[in-house]
Protein backbone atom coordinates (compact mmCIF):
# COMPACT_ATOMS: atom_id res chain seq x y z
CA UNK A 1 0.00 0.00 0.00
CA UNK A 2 1.18 3.52 -0.81
CA UNK A 3 2.29 5.67 1.63
CA UNK A 4 -0.30 8.36 1.86
CA UNK A 5 1.72 12.02 1.90
CA UNK A 6 -0.30 14.11 4.03
CA UNK A 7 1.09 15.79 7.29
CA UNK A 8 1.52 19.80 9.33
CA UNK A 9 2.84 21.44 11.43
CA UNK A 10 1.34 25.02 12.03
CA UNK A 11 1.93 27.30 9.20
CA UNK A 12 5.32 29.21 10.35
CA UNK A 13 5.44 32.84 10.28
CA UNK A 14 6.15 34.37 6.55
CA UNK A 15 9.14 36.40 6.62
CA UNK A 16 10.12 37.47 3.43
CA UNK A 17 13.97 38.52 2.32
CA UNK A 18 14.78 42.01 1.81
CA UNK A 19 17.57 41.50 -0.89
CA UNK A 20 18.25 38.57 -3.55
CA UNK A 21 20.76 37.09 -1.50
CA UNK A 22 19.32 37.01 2.20
CA UNK A 23 16.98 33.95 1.75
CA UNK A 24 19.28 32.12 4.47
CA UNK A 25 18.90 35.10 7.21
CA UNK A 26 14.83 35.07 6.37
CA UNK A 27 13.88 31.49 6.23
CA UNK A 28 16.06 30.95 9.32
CA UNK A 29 14.11 33.81 11.53
CA UNK A 30 10.59 32.04 10.39
CA UNK A 31 12.45 28.57 11.56
CA UNK A 32 13.32 30.10 15.01
CA UNK A 33 9.98 31.63 15.26
CA UNK A 34 8.49 28.63 14.80
CA UNK A 35 10.20 26.55 17.05
CA UNK A 36 11.00 28.79 19.49
CA UNK A 37 8.05 31.31 19.41
CA UNK A 38 10.60 34.31 19.78
CA UNK A 39 9.63 37.09 17.72
CA UNK A 40 13.27 36.96 15.34
CA UNK A 41 13.67 39.32 12.03
CA UNK A 42 15.82 38.59 9.09
CA UNK A 43 17.86 41.11 9.83
CA UNK A 44 18.68 39.73 13.00
CA UNK A 45 19.84 37.17 11.66
CA UNK A 46 21.81 39.01 9.43
CA UNK A 47 23.24 41.08 11.56
CA UNK A 48 24.30 38.21 14.00
CA UNK A 49 26.61 36.46 11.49
CA UNK A 50 27.38 39.34 9.08
CA UNK A 51 30.54 39.52 11.01
CA UNK A 52 31.13 36.12 12.18
CA UNK A 53 33.79 34.13 10.97
CA UNK A 54 33.86 30.54 10.65
CA UNK A 55 36.81 27.99 10.72
CA UNK A 56 38.82 31.72 10.11
CA UNK A 57 36.77 33.09 7.16
CA UNK A 58 33.62 34.93 6.95
CA UNK A 59 30.61 33.21 6.77
CA UNK A 60 28.77 35.98 4.37
CA UNK A 61 30.06 36.70 0.86
CA UNK A 62 30.12 40.02 -0.72
CA UNK A 63 26.15 39.99 -1.19
CA UNK A 64 25.48 38.75 2.06
CA UNK A 65 24.66 35.01 1.13
CA UNK A 66 25.88 32.44 3.57
CA UNK A 67 28.42 30.82 2.49
CA UNK A 68 27.42 26.52 1.72
CA UNK A 69 30.47 25.62 3.98
CA UNK A 70 30.05 27.85 6.67
CA UNK A 71 25.75 26.82 7.30
CA UNK A 72 27.47 24.22 9.87
CA UNK A 73 28.46 27.31 12.21
CA UNK A 74 24.93 28.50 11.98
CA UNK A 75 23.52 25.26 12.58
CA UNK A 76 25.73 24.57 15.63
CA UNK A 77 24.47 28.14 16.80
CA UNK A 78 20.80 26.96 17.14
CA UNK A 79 21.80 23.58 18.15
CA UNK A 80 20.48 22.36 14.84
CA UNK A 81 21.12 18.69 13.78
CA UNK A 82 21.82 18.66 9.88
CA UNK A 83 21.79 15.73 6.87
CA UNK A 84 22.87 16.49 3.52
CA UNK A 85 22.20 14.75 0.52
CA UNK A 86 24.39 14.70 -2.26
CA UNK A 87 22.33 13.29 -4.94
CA UNK A 88 18.71 14.06 -6.00
CA UNK A 89 17.59 10.82 -6.34
CA UNK A 90 18.16 10.47 -2.78
CA UNK A 91 15.87 12.82 -1.70
CA UNK A 92 12.93 10.75 -0.11
CA UNK A 93 9.77 11.90 0.91
CA UNK A 94 9.50 9.13 4.06
CA UNK A 95 12.23 10.87 5.59
CA UNK A 96 10.78 14.23 5.31
CA UNK A 97 7.48 12.77 6.15
CA UNK A 98 9.35 11.37 9.47
CA UNK A 99 10.62 13.95 10.32
CA UNK A 100 7.70 16.27 10.24
CA UNK A 101 5.73 13.51 12.19
CA UNK A 102 8.13 14.16 14.63
CA UNK A 103 6.99 17.95 15.05
CA UNK A 104 10.22 18.70 13.64
CA UNK A 105 10.20 21.86 11.27
CA UNK A 106 13.00 21.32 8.72
CA UNK A 107 15.13 24.63 7.59
CA UNK A 108 16.04 23.41 4.04
CA UNK A 109 19.35 25.18 2.02
CA UNK A 110 19.24 23.41 -1.36
CA UNK A 111 21.56 25.08 -4.96
CA UNK A 112 20.22 27.58 -7.05
CA UNK A 113 20.37 25.95 -10.46
CA UNK A 114 22.43 27.52 -13.44
CA UNK A 115 23.79 30.13 -10.77
CA UNK A 116 26.54 30.12 -7.54
CA UNK A 117 24.77 30.32 -4.45
CA UNK A 118 22.22 28.13 -2.61
CA UNK A 119 18.17 28.95 -1.19
CA UNK A 120 16.73 28.67 1.74
CA UNK A 121 13.15 27.49 2.98
CA UNK A 122 11.07 25.99 5.75
CA UNK A 123 9.61 22.99 5.15
CA UNK A 124 6.34 22.27 7.38
CA UNK A 125 4.05 19.86 5.53
CA UNK A 126 2.63 17.94 2.78
CA UNK A 127 0.09 17.78 1.01
CA UNK A 128 -2.07 20.80 -0.42
CA UNK A 129 -0.68 24.45 1.17
CA UNK A 130 -3.98 25.98 0.70
CA UNK A 131 -6.70 23.25 1.03
CA UNK A 132 -4.62 21.05 3.82
CA UNK A 133 -6.23 18.07 1.89
CA UNK A 134 -4.24 15.41 0.62
CA UNK A 135 -2.33 15.31 -2.35
CA UNK A 136 -3.08 13.49 -5.53
CA UNK A 137 -1.82 9.62 -5.09
CA UNK A 138 2.23 9.44 -6.41
CA UNK A 139 2.44 13.22 -6.37
CA UNK A 140 2.79 14.43 -2.83
CA UNK A 141 3.18 18.23 -2.33
CA UNK A 142 6.24 19.67 0.16
CA UNK A 143 4.79 22.69 1.63
CA UNK A 144 7.20 25.33 2.78
CA UNK A 145 7.87 28.85 3.62
CA UNK A 146 9.73 30.20 0.91
CA UNK A 147 11.53 33.98 1.63
CA UNK A 148 10.82 34.46 -2.29
CA UNK A 149 7.68 33.07 -3.24
CA UNK A 150 5.67 32.80 0.14
CA UNK A 151 3.98 29.72 1.21
CA UNK A 152 3.88 27.54 -1.32
CA UNK A 153 3.43 23.90 -2.40
CA UNK A 154 6.11 21.83 -4.37
CA UNK A 155 6.27 18.61 -5.71
CA UNK A 156 9.52 16.69 -5.10
CA UNK A 157 10.50 16.86 -8.91
CA UNK A 158 10.36 20.32 -8.54
CA UNK A 159 14.16 19.65 -7.15
CA UNK A 160 15.32 17.57 -10.60
CA UNK A 161 15.94 20.74 -12.09
CA UNK A 162 18.54 20.80 -9.79
CA UNK A 163 19.99 17.67 -10.85
CA UNK A 164 23.42 19.24 -12.22
CA UNK A 165 23.74 21.48 -9.04
CA UNK A 166 24.14 19.09 -6.25
CA UNK A 167 27.70 19.61 -6.02
CA UNK A 168 27.46 21.32 -2.81
CA UNK A 169 24.57 19.32 -1.68
CA UNK A 170 20.90 19.87 -0.15
CA UNK A 171 21.37 20.41 3.52
CA UNK A 172 18.31 19.80 5.84
CA UNK A 173 18.50 21.37 9.52
CA UNK A 174 15.97 20.35 12.36
CA UNK A 175 16.01 19.81 16.27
Amino acid sequence: MATKYTFYLPRPPLVRQSTPHTCWAAALASWLQATTGKQTTEEDMYLKFSNTDWNGQRMLDDDNQLRPWAFPGVANEFKMQIERVYRYIDLELDWILKKLNQRKYLYAIYPKPGRNGMHAVVIYGMGDVITHKPSEEGHPQICMMDPADGLVARPLAYWEKFRGSFVDGFRFAWR
